[in-house]
């Protein structure tokens, strides 16, 4: 039977029903079963419950119906019942409360880590490679020109340096400096993956600025506005 002719929807927020859009009730009734109010998996969920709790209180569904959208993750319903009994338990209660306080212990280890990757990022000593300025400056617009053409955007390339301006002319600098003549991509790669590295990031991009600023002082001005 095609299942694009029923829909799941919510009654309330309690319960789970299927409502039946097309002719055929009674075929369709008999065929998925579904002359009960259940409350689906998702619904337990949005009510407290974990994926433990639901295997240990509930165990295996009291019934199932065909996902219209993912045909090998049928929709798992549970007696409401059933469930309303359960949730009025000790058991319940003590399990939820339980769930909670892994919950904040979880996101205190996280905010440990955050602690402690910054802190990481403070003992970083950060080394900066020095280039005769004119080198820097052929290399960057390399860099830079090779860039655009890759995105597709020819049209900025730069062919004739003297119409630079200064302020931009420093930035791509900069840039080639950051992203070539220090440790900032593999340390960007430790990063990866981990508790707060948006906020260790923001940290040693300023930490590495800070450092080019001091072993080329020409560029001191852009790096300043940037921190």
């Amino acid at each position: 039977m095609d299942c694009s002719i029923w829909d799941g929807s919510y009654l309330g927020s309690e319960t789970f029903i299927i409502r039946i859009k097309n002719t055929g009730i009674e075929e369709m009734k008999k065929e998925f079963k579904i002359d009960k109010i259940y409350i689906s998996k998702e619904e337990l969920k949005a009510r407290g419950w974990t994926e433990s709790m639901i295997k240990l209180l509930l165990g295996n569904p009291d019934d199932t119906v065909k996902n219209p959208y993912y045909s090998n993750n049928p929709v798992k319903l549970y007696l409401a019942k059933r469930v309303n009994r359960i949730e009025n338990s000790a058991v319940f209660f003590r399990l939820r409360e339980m769930s909670v306080e892994n919950h904040k212990a979880m996101k205190k280890v996280a905010k440990m880590e955050e602690k402690e990757l910054l802190e990481y990022i403070d003992s970083i000593e950060i080394k900066v490679e020095k280039l005769d300025m004119k080198k820097i400056k052929k290399l960057a617009i390399e860099e830079y020109n090779i860039h655009q053409a890759e995105v597709g955007h020819v049209e900025n390339m730069i062919l004739d340096e003297k119409y630079l301006d200064n302020a931009f002319l420093s930035r791509i600098m900069v840039n080639y400096i950051r992203h070539n003549l220090t440790s900032y991509e593999d340390l960007l790669e430790e990063l990866r993956g981990k508790e707060g590295k948006y906020d260790a990031y923001t940290k040693l991009k300023n930490k590495i600025l800070k450092k080019i600023a001091e072993v080329y002082p020409e560029l001191k001005e852009d790096v300043i506005d940037r921190c």
